[in-house]
């Protein structure tokens, strides 16, 4: 059972690419909590598919996953999809991901948009992992640690004064204690 505010996402691709690498690309996505919009899930004999991919899929999908390949990359019905989804991203409704498969040549409108290159069909774990970070948001940078000990000023910030005004006024008050001024007492 899916949950309502699971991730979207609506895939492209070309069915030739279906059987050696969407199936079991979507399959993992669901199994990662990606809600996936692939057509053969969705659409039943007697369906109309234009309705249903451009009515049902892409507007209820937040991410759109275009699996651009040597063989999708020359579809007509692809390019549509491609079109429609560019259009949402442009409008703030949906999150392009483009993967690139066969190391084929991106589409002019993609080049811009950070994609994804899968070179072996059969292991792909790390570029998985990306795009999954890329759907919920994660940034995998380490955490920050603690500056080094030449950073911090040995002096600690006196009322409103800033961090070197603090310094220059401990700095004068050292040298008229070292010369025995005793701050207006002579």
């Amino acid at each position: 059972m899916n949950s309502p505010d699971s991730p979207k996402a609506f895939l492209t691709h070309a069915s030739a690419d279906k059987e050696r690498f969407v199936r079991d690309f979507a399959a993992k996505l669901m199994k990662n909590g990606v809600d996936v919009w692939l057509d053969e899930w969705e659409i039943n004999p007697g369906d109309n598919p234009v309705r249903k991919i451009f009515e049902e899929g892409l507007p209820k999908c937040q991410f759109v996953i275009l699996i651009m390949s040597a063989i999708s990359v020359q579809k007509p019905w692809v390019r549509e999809e491609l079109d429609a989804a560019f259009v949402r991203k442009v409008e703030g409704q949906a999150r392009l991901i483009p993967v690139r498969l066969d190391g084929c040549q991106m589409p002019e409108c993609l080049k811009t948009t950070r994609w994804e290159a899968i070179d072996d069909l059969t292991n792909y774990e790390l570029v998985f992992q990306r795009i999954l970070n890329g759907i919920f948001g994660h940034h995998p940078k380490p955490m920050l640690g603690p500056p080094r000990p030449y950073v911090h000023s040995p002096v600690l910030a006196i009322s409103n004064l800033n961090r070197v005004d603090s310094l220059v006024f401990v700095k004068a008050c050292r040298i008229a204690v070292e010369q025995g001024d005793t701050f207006g007492k002579r």
